[in-house]
């Protein structure tokens, strides 16, 4: 790791340990952590977060020069950029699919790892997924360039692939990113979404990411993101967000809160 002589506040010793907590928790999801090496330059100024596929990858993070380490525990953008080196890079018209997964896998690595409450992510999903509706005349997510759908319609994609596994056994995406890790996959790699989609199915033993890919991005499927949350159990209940755990797909949705063991 290479931090700027100038960070902040909130000093290096709490700078690295907000680097192993990320470390660990984005381990723990998939399995172990991406890459076997990793350059991390943190600066004061720059892009908030990029992930380059160098060799080996680097990650550029910024921090503001005022930042807290409450600040820094509340960051999403370490572990979002830590998930892309997981996933080999993709064609423009798949970006959709990069940043859906990177927004999906950061929001439940951070639960588990208990950097943010359940409410809080089901908040930020009951909020940010219908920005992803398709408006009129909109195509499948592939070729998606609309902020709203190639963010949060593709975050609403992923967590419907999550609760299909889910409803009869465990999520998928941890099993898929194992399956991808250990065909040596990360994002120095290129691999088609054909190759993606088929390794991820073989770990699933089901057609499920194809047959999601198909409807969702091929098509112009509309995801339904609050009908979806709303079988969960993840809905407003007299002007408040509340999570109903009789609700249809509660058990569901409690796989893929619960920590991997």
């Amino acid at each position: 790791m290479l931090a700027d002589p100038t960070l902040p506040q909130v000093g290096h010793q709490a700078v690295r340990a907000w680097v192993t907590q990320a470390v660990d928790g984005v381990r723990a999801y998939l399995g172990e952590f991406p890459v076997e090496q990793l350059f991390l330059a943190i600066h004061v100024r720059g892009p908030r977060g990029q992930a380059l596929a160098t060799d080996p990858p680097t990650l550029n993070i910024t921090i503001g020069a005022r930042t807290t380490p409450t600040q820094l525990r509340n960051d999403w953008i370490l572990v979002h950029e830590m998930v892309h080196l997981a996933v080999p890079s993709q064609p423009r018209r798949h970006r959709w699919f990069e940043e859906g997964l990177a927004v999906y896998a950061e929001s439940i690595i951070r639960l588990h790892a208990g950097l943010k409450t359940r409410r809080h992510l089901w908040r930020d999903f009951y909020e940010g997924m219908p920005l992803g509706s398709r408006a009129f005349g909109e195509a499948g997510l592939d070729g998606a360039s609309r902020w709203g759908r190639v963010y949060w319609a593709s975050t609403t994609f992923m967590l419907r692939v999550d609760v299909a596994a889910a409803m009869t056994g465990r999520p998928a995406w941890p099993r898929i990113f194992r399956a991808w890790r250990q065909l040596g996959w990360d994002i120095r790699r290129r691999v088609s979404m054909a190759e993606l989609i088929e390794a991820g199915d073989a770990a699933l033993a089901t057609p499920l990411l194809r047959q999601h890919f198909d409807r969702y991005a091929k098509e112009p499927g509309e995801l339904q993101a609050r009908t979806l949350l709303k079988r969960l159990g993840v809905m407003l209940r007299n002007g408040q967000l509340v999570v109903d755990d009789a609700a249809a797909a509660a058990a569901a949705r409690q796989r893929i809160e619960q920590p991997l063991s």
